[in-house]
């Protein structure tokens, strides 16, 4: 069995196949001056520079205006050389300014440079705004050149750097209630697939690329998902032997390569102890540095970690509502009744519910709450509950009162869809007009799934035999249902049933007595 691990640092790369210089393999410094000479200069000086084997990438402009559009296009500008005085006395002050405070951009590292030190004064400048360097155009020498460069571009790795893990780590916060929010192994794989390709482009509106998630087992390697070029190899079982890239990418994940990448694959083993043997193949743009590896890395382990309590969570609450039906099953028959009436009701209930524009979460609660609306009953003797003909008035009071028996029971638990369910078993002998019980309560002051439970009870209670009852005509029980609208029912809600009538018979054929 496969138990998530914090496997630390392994991360194994195999050379790229290409050798085209990515934008990320390039420090892009940029030359704000309104003298082509100090753009020549600053170009021959630098001309071999390389900071941990990157090159340099110059761009140039020569006004605070071009500096502008510049940044605009090139927002991941390491380092900038910017002159003071251009074309106004403080154009690059104004620069730094907009940079900034505008842009917000507090990563690229700033070196001044000034041929009139009197305008701008060096101490007034360092205090006022976030600069790396102040120098004045006759002191910058070939060697305070090269090292205010080394030193600006190491600031800005480290903050870049920073700021990546920040980002990626909050990302990874926000990413673990999106994957809650799934209602099937499918989507939630999808989701993990979506998520780490954004993590790994850096992009959280990044488009999802051709990958697949395969589960290794005794009969071969099954692919789970696919989307992209994969989508139509979904559920298929590969042939490792005839296909030797995806055979050597499970292959060093499995031994024990975290996360692996061989151009243009990224692939990493998702170690989940309810699914075992899960492995993410996915095409990224970029090979990943050691950052995107350990913010990768902390995100596998996160979505292992929820896989298997999202897997325990669902098993768990659908071992729940079976058992609900199961109860709900054993007290109708106890009241000689089917328990296929809670399974009708309940799914009208989930039916109207949706038709109100209720979220599919709240309604699947006061679809479950609803199985127990009767649930009070158990506590009626059996000569009241069971009696064929009419029951007398001390007899009526006795079994009104399985909506308080109900309440009691239900509401000293307040996990999920349990203080609905009480409020619905107290609440759905109510009438709209007032003049139901327990308490006469009117309108709104009725709970909304008991005014729509109160609704659909009535009209299935009234098309299927009972002990004390024949079984009455469709018709007959629609009929009663829009006699009694403004009074027993909400009229809004006998209007969404009427409209609904064909969808709510659909569910009384699918669960036939």
């Amino acid at each position: 069995m496969n138990v998530p691990q914090n496997k630390g640092v392994q991360f194994k790369t195999k050379t790229r196949k290409n050798d085209e210089l990515l934008l990320e393999e390039v420090w892009k410094i940029l030359i704000v001056d309104d003298e082509p000479i100090m753009h020549s200069v600053t170009k021959l000086v630098l001309r071999d520079y390389q900071f941990e084997g990157r090159k340099l990438n110059f761009l140039s402009a020569f006004s605070f205006v071009e500096a502008k559009k510049v940044m605009i296009e090139n927002p991941d500008v390491a380092v900038a050389f910017v002159d003071i005085v251009m074309e106004e006395d403080n154009s690059g002050l104004q620069f730094i300014h907009w940079l900034r405070h505008e842009q917000k951009n507090m990563e690229i590292r700033l070196i001044l440079r000034t041929g009139q030190p009197g305008l701008a004064p060096e101490r007034d400048i360092i205090q006022r705004y976030e600069i790396n360097d102040y120098k004045e155009k006759t002191e910058l020498t070939d060697v305070k050149l090269i090292t205010s460069l080394t030193v600006a571009i190491r600031g800005y790795r480290d903050i870049h750097v920073l700021n990546r893990n920040r980002k990626g780590f909050q990302q990874i916060l926000s990413c673990g209630t999106e994957l809650w929010t799934t209602e099937n192994t499918h989507d939630f794989l999808s989701l993990i697939i979506k998520q780490f390709q954004q993590i790994a482009s850096g992009d959280s509106s990044a488009v999802p690329m051709d990958s697949l998630i395969l589960q290794k087992g005794d009969k071969g390697c099954r692919v789970r998902l696919g989307l992209g070029v994969y989508k139509e190899r979904e559920g298929s079982v590969l042939d490792l032997s005839g296909d030797g890239e995806f055979a050597s990418l499970l292959s060093e994940c499995s031994k024990g390569n975290s996360i692996f990448y061989s151009f243009p694959y990224l692939s990493c083993a998702l170690d989940s102890r309810q699914e075992e043997g899960l492995y993410l193949i996915t095409k990224v743009l970029k090979e990943p540095d050691l950052t995107d590896h350990t913010i990768l890395s902390a995100f596998m382990l996160n979505a292992s970690l929820a896989m298997d309590y999202w897997i325990l969570s669902v098993s768990r609450s659908r071992s729940q509502k079976r058992m609900l039906y199961f109860l709900s099953e054993v007290i109708e028959q106890h009241f000689s009744e089917t328990g296929n009436h809670i399974r009708r009701v309940s799914e009208m209930v989930y039916l109207m519910s949706r038709k109100l524009g209720i979220h599919e979460d709240q309604a699947e609660n006061w679809k479950m709450a609803s199985i127990l609306h009767d649930l009070g009953k158990i506590g009626i003797p059996d000569h009241i509950l069971k009696k064929p003909g009419k029951l007398t008035e001390d007899e009526m009071a006795v079994m009104k009162s399985h909506v308080q028996i109900g309440y009691k029971m239900l509401s000293s638990n307040e996990d999920e869809f349990f203080p609905d369910a009480a409020t619905i078993a107290l609440s759905h002998h109510e009438c709209w007009d007032g003049s139901g019980y327990p308490f006469g309560i009117k309108g709104e002051d009725i709970s909304r799934p008991a005014r729509i439970l109160a609704v659909v009870d009535v009209f299935d209670a009234l098309t299927h035999k009972r002990v004390y009852k024949r079984a009455w005509e469709l018709d007959e029980a629609l009929e009663f249902i829009l006699e009694r609208k403004g009074r027993d029912f909400e009229p809004a809600l006998v209007d969404l049933f009427v409209e609904n009538y064909d969808e709510l018979k659909g569910i009384l054929n699918a669960f036939p007595d």
